[in-house]
């Protein structure tokens, strides 16, 4: 039986996962959300651009909205310059990963190749070279800002691990968590190339999230067109600490489609982070 909550838009599948809360699916690549308060909307990430992500966006809603990116990462900041006449808001400790404008064709086709292999592509093994990405400007967000949207609000939490510059977004009012690449059901990636932190401060970031574990219901994840549990923060919380302090079991992981390192996969419960070694421990410290 078609499922009657999902629309196909512009070859995005589109789906009413809570309150004024929609995913938008990129063809398998990213997950984008529209959030919808009384005054204003807010959509988080941009995907990679490849697809109508501005009209589905305006189809979807009538009020005035702005655009907040979990992190810098190409397929998630892909589409920002659909938006350059909405406000948009990324960390800037992600500013160095950013600019999609800069990458030569070359660096485009090997991106878009690797984005066909991840698990759940459904999209046309296409990529418009044609397209040239723009330049997008943003206003730095950072640990306790607040976006009000009338009747909901949005309230930024500094999550480096994956990269730098993560956040995640938590809606008090409906009890929802947008995570970005920072709590996902696949594994959490954390090596060079990525702008990554290390496996230590992505700890001390799970441990901000823990105290937000109590007031949370469902989180929205950066990539899946699934809502997941909150226990995945409690068993990332668990093997991060493992990771660290090298106590956790390892084995090797194959992401030669990403990178040139040789990255190891560490596993708790439904838990997973592929790093490096030298991706592990805070030098810092």
């Amino acid at each position: 039986m078609d499922n009657l909550n999902i629309e196909y838009i512009e070859g995005f599948a589109v789906q009413l996962v809570g309150y004024k809360t929609w995913a938008i699916d990129e063809f398998g690549i990213a997950q984008c959300y529209l959030i919808e308060g009384e005054t204003q909307a807010a959509l988080i990430d941009t995907g990679v651009g490849q697809g109508n992500l501005r009209g589905i966006v305006d189809k979807l809603t009538n009020k005035p909205y702005i655009v907040i990116n979990t992190h810098g990462h190409t397929d998630h900041i892909g589409g920002n310059d659909e938006f350059t006449d909405h406000p948009i808001f990324m960390n800037e400790y992600d500013d160095n990963i950013s600019h999609i404008e800069r990458l030569s064709d070359e660096d485009l086709t090997k991106f878009f190749k690797k984005s066909f292999n991840e698990p759940g592509f459904y999209g046309q093994k296409i990529y418009n070279m044609k397209r040239r990405y723009g330049k997008f400007t943003y206003n730095n967000i950072s640990e306790g800002d607040v976006f009000d949207l009338g009747g909901r609000t949005l309230e930024v939490i500094e999550t480096p691990g994956h990269t730098q510059g993560s956040i995640v977004l938590f809606d008090k009012e409906d009890r929802y968590m947008f995570s970005g690449d920072t709590i996902v059901s696949t594994p959490i990636l954390i090596f060079n190339g990525l702008n990554s932190a290390t496996v230590e401060k992505f700890h001390k970031s799970l441990d901000k999230l823990m105290s937000f574990r109590e007031k949370t219901d469902i989180i929205y994840p950066g990539h899946y067109l699934r809502p997941i549990g909150t226990t995945y923060i409690d068993e990332l919380w668990e093997l991060s600490e493992m990771i660290y302090k090298g106590e956790a079991s390892s084995s090797s992981f194959d992401l030669s489609h990403m990178t040139t390192e040789k990255t190891i996969i560490s596993k708790y419960r439904k838990a997973s982070i592929v790093y490096t070694p030298d991706y592990v421990l805070d030098m810092a410290d």
